[in-house]
């Protein structure tokens, strides 16, 4: 699973950790609470003290804001966890799709937009055979957003 973190260019080891606790749960999603003290436990055994929460609290977030990780309140209980329809891409499609953002940004302006970009990925995905089929649209925008911010 880590290999799937580099290739979506998670290289932050807190990222990595947050990660892996989802994908052992059960569910691939938690507690907010009950995560937030099993990362800081996790982290704990490689070094990392409480004295770094804001650092593992921005480093979450940041997954949050780029949908690789996802938040919902169930049952009045706040959860985060992981954005199935990302993490269920296989590898190689991911690494698709990253040399096809590649592909469509290269000698592009920033000015002609996110949705050109995706739609030239989606392109590039159809000619070399992608199943865009199995892919949906939320989940291909969301790994060009990650991409572009990379």
């Amino acid at each position: 699973m880590l290999e799937k973190c580099h290739s979506l260019g998670i290289e932050s080891h807190i990222q990595q950790e947050a990660v892996l606790l989802l994908l052992n749960s059960r569910r691939g999603f938690m507690r907010s609470d009950l995560f937030r003290e099993r990362l800081i436990k996790s982290l704990a055994k490689g070094g990392y003290s409480a004295i770094f929460l804001p650092k593992i609290n921005s480093e979450v977030e940041a997954l949050v804001e780029q949908q690789l990780l996802l938040r919902q309140v169930k049952n009045g209980q706040h959860e985060i966890g992981l954005n199935r329809v990302v993490w269920k891409i296989p590898l190689e499609t991911i690494r698709l799709i990253h040399d096809a953002t590649i592909i469509a940004t290269s000698g592009r302006l920033f000015e002609d937009g996110f949705s050109e970009v995706v739609l030239d990925v989606k392109m590039q995905l159809r000619k070399v055979g992608g199943s865009r089929s199995k892919i949906g649209d939320a989940a291909i925008e969301t790994l060009v957003a990650r991409f572009l911010s990379s």
